[in-house]
């Protein structure tokens, strides 16, 4: 598969943040993350594609390299396009590179694939910015890895305001409702959640095969008290 048709694809807020929370807790076996830290994620989002301006779910406007071309990864066209070329805005032509973006299936895929691109090698210095909760200090991350063109200012600006916007919001925890109600059903041992503490503190699921048995106090007993009682 080489390019495909450009798609607008816009989400809610909820469903931004449902895609974000089961990334998430793949990338970090189990462990949910924190409002603050989707919310960095959520604010680049909003930097990037202001929410409305999303095409074939890629969440933060990642461009296919040329050896992507040649493997067959799927990407798309965008006219419109521009950047920041000696200290002008510079509107990319019809056939430039510049325009290829890579191109995903879904929210689900598109969240996971851009958590493991920011994470991995070239931005990897960035991401415990995100960990932290801090967007002004992964906007300013970002620059310094060339993550884009625009004035470091400017971009943190945008990314604090939308960080902001989303602590107001109550997405998150509509979505966090969810994933772990789906996680209850899925599982079927009931999941008590532990929260260190910390802004930015990690949300850990735990089930409750490992939790000390009632009984016994034993947390390997899995039962084996009351066989024996």
């Amino acid at each position: 598969m080489a390019q495909v048709p450009t798609i607008r694809t816009v989400c809610s807020t909820k469903d931004y943040a449902h895609a974000a929370i089961v990334a998430w807790r793949f990338i970090y076996k189990g462990a949910l993350p924190t409002k603050e830290q989707v919310g960095v994620l959520y604010a680049q989002w909003m930097v990037e594609t202001g929410g409305k301006h999303c095409w074939n779910w890629n969440i933060g406007n990642v461009k296919v390299t040329p050896a992507q071309v040649d493997a067959g990864i799927p990407w798309f066209d965008l006219p419109g396009t521009w950047e920041i070329i000696g200290g002008k805005r510079v509107v990319l032509g019809e056939g430039d590179p510049g325009r290829r973006f890579r191109a995903y299936a879904s929210l689900d895929a598109g969240m996971a694939e851009h958590m493991a691109f920011l994470r991995n090698k070239r931005y990897a210095p960035s991401w415990p910015k995100v960990e932290a909760g801090d967007p002004d200090g992964f906007a300013r991350a970002l620059k310094t890895q060339g993550y884009y063109t625009a004035p470091a200012d400017q971009y943190a600006a945008i990314m604090v305001g939308a960080h902001k916007s989303w602590m107001r919001s109550d997405a998150f925890e509509k979505a966090l409702e969810d994933v772990i109600a789906a996680s209850e059903a899925e599982t079927q041992p009931d999941l008590d959640v532990y929260v260190s503490e910390g802004p930015a503190a990690f949300v850990t699921v735990l089930p409750d095969t490992l939790m000390p048995c009632a009984r016994c106090h034993r947390q390997s007993c899995n039962g084996d008290c009351l066989d024996a009682a």
